[in-house]
C-alpha cells in the first residue's frame, strides 16, 4: 500500500524544481502514469502548484 501523504510531499518537491509533467513523476517517484496524473490533480485541487495542460510548477510560498 502506498503512503499518498508522502507521494505527495515528494512530488511537491520535484515540481519545485521546476515544470514536471506527470511522465516525469512517474519516472521519479516510480508510480503508475495514472497515479502520477493523480497525484498532480490532487496538488492542483488543494492549490499547491500551478497547472498548465499536463505540466505543473509549485506556486511559491505553499507546503504540503
Amino acid at each position: 500500500m502506498r503512503d499518498w501523504s508522502l507521494l505527495r510531499i515528494r512530488a511537491l518537491e520535484l515540481v519545485r524544481e521546476g515544470w514536471k509533467g506527470p511522465s516525469e513523476l512517474a519516472r521519479e517517484l516510480h508510480i503508475d502514469l495514472s497515479d502520477a496524473q493523480a497525484l498532480l490533480d490532487d496538488l492542483a485541487r488543494r492549490g499547491l502548484v500551478f497547472r498548465d495542460g499536463p505540466l505543473a510548477i509549485a506556486r511559491e510560498g505553499r507546503v504540503a
